[in-house]
């Protein structure tokens, strides 16, 4: 028999409904993972919400104490998941490269949904949601075609940039209850 597999972590370019997503898990009793940055906070975020915002000496201290099972530079600001969050809570956001250095042994827990939804869609959706600098929304869909170049490592990919969350986390719930 194979091991039940407790902890969702969905992966997607800017714009390609991670949050949608994850607040449609919460809806569903998923206990969302809140990861820790030292990047400012921006308006309308919580702190302890959107992410545990600290300072880059805080973070360092964290590494330090072996405090986050995964962590990563992205952009100039550091990212992390601590240990803590991931033994508590069961829906994760994270990049490519946080998937490619998560341990086999929680790798193995874990069902991977891939938000693989059209760059022009992408685009339109932060365009009408946030006031990006000028060339800041190239720069990061041109950040997002390198991260996901190549990208596999997934157990369920979505292309339909209209999916229904509900529908894919009762999905989830059986497929976890299965795999």
């Amino acid at each position: 028999m194979k091991p039940s597999r407790s902890k969702v972590i969905i992966v997607g370019a800017a714009g390609s409904g991670k949050d949608y997503l994850k607040f449609a898990c919460s809806n569903h009793g998923y206990r969302i993972s809140v990861d820790t940055t030292t990047r400012p906070q921006r308006e309308g975020e919580t702190d302890g919400v959107d992410y545990c915002f600290v300072t880059k000496d805080e973070f360092m201290r964290k590494t330090i104490d072996d405090e986050f099972l995964i962590w990563k530079e992205f952009n100039g600001w550091l990212y992390g998941t601590t240990m803590d969050s991931w033994n508590k809570d069961n829906v994760f956001i994270m990049s490519p490269k946080a998937l490619s250095e998560l341990p086999q042994e929680q790798r193995k827990q874990s069902i991977v949904i891939y938000l693989d939804i059209a760059e022009e869609t992408r685009m339109e959706r932060q365009t009408s949601r946030e006031g990006y600098p000028i060339g800041e929304l190239e720069r990061r869909i041109e950040s997002d075609r390198k991260q996901f170049e190549g990208f596999c490592d997934f157990d369920l990919r979505i292309r339909n940039s209209t999916f229904t969350p509900d529908v894919l986390v009762v999905a989830l719930k059986i497929l976890m209850s299965t795999i």
